[in-house]
């Protein structure tokens, strides 16, 4: 009786142990395959949060209305061909300088189109087809010259420039919080200018006109940020 019992506990315990291992192997599995879940999740690619830079062309692949803006020295051959090709666009001009941005409103299939004209630098905000974007860059001239805005002094011109304006308005006003105030302001506003089609097609066209770093606003951000009221002071003392 005594071996008829040992065997029939033996028997019943092989697949006792049999299932205590596949829950211990269950166990190790499980941070192995959420450690593959979380390195596929890594490495799938992202829209990238700056503009794609490549020589005076800036495209912002982002989630809003899409645009494509070229500047000209002289839009009317381009502007003459859109009035039939592009009739279903929405167009639009803008003057910067000496050059005007005719901006297109809405998806860019037409962009490998052989469309007239050679465009000085050219931005692009939505989703586009990437050869038809190197297709743009690849017809772009360019313009010489430095920005005035990648100076390190530019930052205390923009301070400046929005300062005298609000104490224009509120001569009243305590200097030193309206300094203040105007500081969080612009800094806000370059932080957030390529957060909405309204202020981020403007930015990415001045980016692509004047070669801007794509980090060009939060570069200004900080370094607006960065100055004190007495150093402003002094700075604005000839």
């Amino acid at each position: 009786m005594k071996s008829q019992s040992k065997s029939e506990t033996e028997v019943g315990a092989g697949p006792l142990r049999k299932l205590k291992a596949d829950r211990s192997t269950l166990w190790i599995m499980i941070p192995v395959l959420m450690g593959i879940i979380l390195l596929l999740n890594l490495s799938m690619p992202e829209r990238p949060a700056l503009p794609t830079s490549a020589d005076h062309a800036r495209w912002l692949d982002r989630d809003l209305r899409p645009h494509i803006s070229l500047a000209f020295d002289d839009p009317v051959p381009f502007m003459g061909w859109a009035d039939d090709a592009l009739a279903d666009h929405a167009i639009s001009t803008r003057r910067m300088g000496t050059l005007i941005w005719v901006r297109i409103d809405g998806p860019g299939d037409w962009i490998q189109q052989p469309w007239p004209g050679q465009p000085r630098a050219a931005a692009a905000l939505g989703t586009l087809d990437l050869a038809g974007w190197d297709a743009v860059v690849n017809r772009i001239i360019g313009i010489d010259g430095a920005s005035p805005r990648s100076h390190p002094q530019f930052a205390y011109q923009a301070l400046a420039a929005r300062f005298e304006s609000a104490m224009a308005r509120t001569p009243q006003a305590e200097p030193v919080r309206l300094f203040e105030g105007v500081q969080r302001t612009l800094k806000r506003e370059l932080n957030g200018a390529l957060d909405s089609t309204a202020t981020a097609l403007p930015l990415l066209e001045r980016m692509a006109l004047e070669n801007l770093s794509p980090r060009w606003n939060t570069q200004l951000a900080d370094a607006i940020q960065s100055i004190t009221y007495n150093e402003f002071s002094t700075w604005q003392t000839p």
